[in-house]
This record gives structure tokens, sequence and C-alpha cells, in this order.
């Protein structure tokens, strides 16, 4: 069996394999059908900045829209000019014509959809038709966090001392996944409401409202056993 490490899987993937299997879908495809381009930028742990292209079209052979990937371009650039020019470069150098493109989806960033002066701007100077996305979860993400804030303290604190409460004891997961048995609910995991991860109080709400019985079960066995910090509160 052949195996190789993280280095040299990477470089076989992005020079060999790569460009072959991006070869191929850009004469078998992109060349005579309608595309979008879905774009992004990334930074890595060197600080290299890359962008990001994936195409979208609808292919007649199987009768679906398709991702693809493109290709990961190392950029020095990041104005929206010089990302712009990446994408000039990348469609002539692979003979793609700018007709072919009718749309493109990107963050919401200044330098991407700004109207005077971003990347979908330039574009639509010469695409003047090109449909124009902005990715929405960002927005959403900030209309939920700002939404969340607005639930009273005592929600948040109540989901973060449930989770603190089992999380760091194997005896009382065990016990409680007992009294999930006899209630014949779901196992589910108490999960932690973290402040970085995009809806996640969702979740952490969902799984304590689906077992509120058998926690409150619990509970009210842990305080008449000796006490208990939640039901204290």
């Amino acid at each position: 069996d052949a195996k190789c490490a993280r280095t040299k899987g990477t470089y076989i993937f992005l020079k060999a394999i790569g460009p072959y299997g991006i070869n191929a879908l850009l004469k078998k495809k992109l060349h005579s059908s309608k595309f979008s381009l879905v774009i992004d930028e990334t930074t890595d742990v060197s600080t290299l900045k890359h962008l990001v292209l994936v195409s979208r079209y609808y292919d007649v052979e199987i009768q679906k829209t398709v991702d693809d990937f493109l290709t990961l371009i190392e950029k020095q650039d990041c104005s929206a000019t010089g990302i712009y020019n990446c994408l000039l470069s990348f469609l002539n150098e692979h003979a793609l014509p700018l007709e072919n493109l009718i749309g493109f989806v990107c963050d919401n960033a200044n330098v991407m959809m700004g109207s005077k002066g971003g990347v979908q701007h330039l574009l639509k100077q010469n695409r003047p038709d090109l449909f124009v996305q902005a990715c929405i979860y960002p927005s959403l993400h900030l209309c939920s966090s700002n939404t969340c804030n607005e639930l009273p303290n005592s929600v948040k604190e109540l989901t973060r001392s449930i989770y603190a409460y089992f999380s760091h004891s194997p005896k009382r997961i065990n016990e409680f996944k007992d009294l999930q048995k006899i209630a014949s609910i779901d196992p589910h995991k108490i999960l932690h409401a973290s402040c970085t991860r995009w809806l996640s109080l969702k979740q952490v709400v969902q799984n304590i409202l689906e077992q509120w019985p058998t926690l409150l079960a619990y509970f009210t066995q842990a305080t008449l056993e000796g006490g208990c910090p939640i039901t204290a509160r």
C-alpha cells in the first residue's frame, strides 16, 4: 500500500492530480456552459493569502446543478483590483469566456461587494447582467447574536449551569443516561452554548427542551439526596 504524509499528499493533490482534474473539468464542462463563480479569501498559519474559486454549473449529462472546486490561487494584492485581476488571469489562462460567467457569489466584505470599487462592481463593468449574491450567513449570524442578547440572562445561565453540572462527572452522566433509558428518550448529550459558533444556542435549548421532564426528575432526585447547586439557585 502506498502511503504519504500530509506535505507530500498536499503537493500531489495541488501539483499533480489537481491540475489534471481541473483541466479535464474546464475542457469538458465550462468551455461551453454557463457557470457561476463562488469565491472566498483565506489565510493559512504562515499568513499566506489565497483565493479559493469554486464553479457552479448545470451538468446536462447528469441533469443536476454541480459545485466543483476550481483552484486555490496564492496572491499578494488583496485589493479589489488585485482579486479582479486574479479572476481574469485564471479565466484567460484556461480560455474560459467571460461571457459564460452568469453568477458571482462572495462574502459581504467591502472589497468584494463595494458598489463603487468592489470586485462585483469591476466584473459588472464587463458583464452588466451578472447576477451577484452575497453570502447571507455572516449577516444572519449578527442578527441571531443580537436577538440572543435580548434573552434574559437567566436562560443562558441555566443552559451553562446544566452543562457544567454534567461535563466533568462521568458518574452524573451515567446516572442521567439511566433515566433517559427509563423515560425512553434519545440519549442526547447536554451541549455547551458556545459564544463563537453560529446559532449554537438553538441546538442547546432544543436538546434541553426535549429532555426537560427527565432533567426535572434527575435534579429533583439529586436535591432530595443531598442538595444540588442548580436547584439551589
